[in-house]
């Protein structure tokens, strides 16, 4: 991946849509309510590995804001009866200024025949006949409409998908995280769709548009996940908490979402957001009855990194054996060739079909990872870098989610060919200093911002850095990092790692990022590119 040329490509600010107002004080009388549904298991569908996860996370999460009526239904609990009645519950205790989250994690999918529109499927659902097992998403808003009536506001979460093709295309050879949409028309026992009911006080957090799919991601020690669940607790626990007025309000909550779901789901969905209209009081972040944290420093001391090995030596990091292990496969089988790497990363060695995070095909030499080549022209000593990438990869998903920096990839998220010029754009950059680099397929560094003259801070919002597409193919890993000032010590500990002595160790990445001072904020994109 190259710079072409370094002079500064500087875009307009995009007029943004009018989501949701700004929200008040809450009442002393209201309350945060909420019926939280997740679903792994299926009878007649391939079964999840995260939904039940994103439920119990959102649940405790909504409950450590203070919320006393949480209901949870998870797997076969979750039947029609079940969800039904909790919905009619939540409509006759919700009174005026409430807030009530209405939750759903699993596999979704559109109804077939007269009913029409999105569903969501429960654990007794079969395909290939008609079925009462699922969850129209008419229900949904008839029930919403039914809570606004009593006065509250409502937030829908639907991590679940109505189709299965996303961005880029799936290399079969590892598909990824498992699908959260099927393709498949339901026939499900519903009624003819109904008109949409005037919603007033309802958002709607979805984990993609309509007729797109979505799929689990690995996130560092918490395993599979939904992007969009996950999203959604980090911001509630405070992370969307933009003006850290201890409150996260509609806007605060559908702007982290976007921001941080399209970056931790490698960009193979975009988090879709309607607001029906205004909602009137944001969600607290804090435990009831302490107290406003102070704020940030404006301008805090630089803080001291690590120092890199000494030039020439090897890297001496002791290998981890905590966390989910990240699974590695050879396409023909043989994998015991992968088994002597010392890495300071847990991995394993499992069968290609095993759904493996990492599959090695020694004939072609592609490794492919999430439904993606990440890496060509990949030998068997190198394999030690892409594996190591691969966890630092999914710790930079629990780093973005503590404070996003906003990065996006241009023209597209798609497969970009060699020659093609693209953009990587970083925003609300105005009195901030940027560091940006690249981690390889392999696992090697590359410093990409700043270079020779470029300026260490901005004063306008928003700077493009052009890129020509070039060999190796695969994927790179874009990273921003924005400071309140600059810190001459975070360029040189990155520069160092373009030194022999460390490239394609990138687990060091995260030492740095560890170190970085408050007010400092992370994204990530990743660039995806074939010959």
């Amino acid at each position: 991946m190259k710079r072409p040329f370094r002079s500064s490509v500087l875009c307009r600010g995009a007029a943004r849509g009018v989501l949701l107002a700004g929200l008040a004080a809450a009442p002393a009388q209201a309350e945060l309510r909420g019926l939280v549904v997740g679903i792994d298991t299926y009878q007649g569908v391939p079964p999840l590995r995260g939904a039940v996860a994103d439920a119990n996370d959102i649940a405790a999460v909504l409950r450590g804001r203070g919320a006393r009526d949480v209901m949870i239904l998870t797997n076969a609990t979750a039947t029609p009866k079940a969800i039904e009645g909790a919905l009619d519950t939540l409509a006759k205790r919700a009174r005026p200024d409430d807030t009530v989250m209405l939750s759903f994690a699993g596999i979704g999918g559109t109804l077939g025949g007269t009913a029409g529109g999105s569903a969501f499927l429960l654990a007794g659902y079969r395909p290939g006949a008609p079925s009462a097992d699922v969850l129209p998403w008419a229900s949904v808003l008839a029930a919403a409409a039914r809570i606004e009536k009593a006065g509250a506001q409502v937030i829908v979460v639907n991590d679940y998908a109505s189709g299965r093709d996303q961005v880029r295309a799936t290399d079969d050879r590892a598909a990824g995280g498992a699908a959260r949409g099927t393709a498949e028309r339901i026939d499900a026992r519903a009624a003819p769709a109904a008109r949409p009911p005037d919603l007033k006080r309802t958002a709607i957090l979805s984990a993609a548009s309509a007729g797109r799919g979505a799929a689990e991601v690995m996130i560092e020690d918490r395993g599979p996940r939904g992007a969009l669940s996950y999203a959604v607790a980090r911001g509630l626990e405070g992370a969307a908490d933009a003006n850290h007025d201890g409150s996260v309000s509609g806007t605060e909550l559908s702007d982290y979402v976007r921001l941080v779901g399209y970056q931790i789901a490698d960009q193979r969905q975009q988090p879709d957001v309607v607001a029906g209209a205004e909602l009137s009081r944001g969600i607290s972040v804090q435990p009831v009855g302490t107290a406003k944290p102070p704020p940030q420093p404006a301008t805090p001391p630089p803080t001291a990194l690590p120092p890199p090995p000494p030039a020439g030596s090897a890297q001496q990091v002791p290998p981890r054996t905590d966390g989910p292990k990240i699974r590695v496969a050879a396409f023909d089988g043989m994998g015991a060739k992968l088994q002597n790497f010392v890495l300071p990363v847990p991995f394993q060695i499992v069968e290609p079909k095993d759904s493996p995070d990492l599959l090695w095909d020694p004939g072609t030499k592609d490794v492919v990872s999430g439904g993606d080549v990440i890496a060509r022209n990949v030998e068997i000593g190198d394999m030690a870098g892409v594996i190591e990438r691969t966890a630092v990869i999914r710790s930079l998903r629990t780093v973005v989610a503590r404070a996003p920096q906003a990065i996006r990839l241009l023209p597209g998220d798609g497969l970009h060919r060699k020659g093609n010029r693209v953009e990587i754009e970083v925003k609300a950059l105005r009195g901030r200093a940027l560091v940006m680099f690249n981690i390889a397929g392999n696992g090697a560094v590359q410093m990409l911002y700043p270079a020779g003259n470029d300026r260490n801070t901005f004063d306008q919002d928003d700077y493009r850095l052009p890129l020509s597409v070039s060999e190796p193919f695969g994927a790179d890993q874009v990273v921003a990092v924005t400071m309140p000032q600059r810190l001459p010590d975070v360029e040189k500990a990155i520069r160092d790692l373009e030194r022999p002595s460390l490239n394609k160790a990138p687990g060091r990445v995260l030492d740095i990022l560890a170190k970085l001072p408050p007010g400092s904020a992370v994204g990530t994109v990743g660039l995806f590119t074939a010959p």
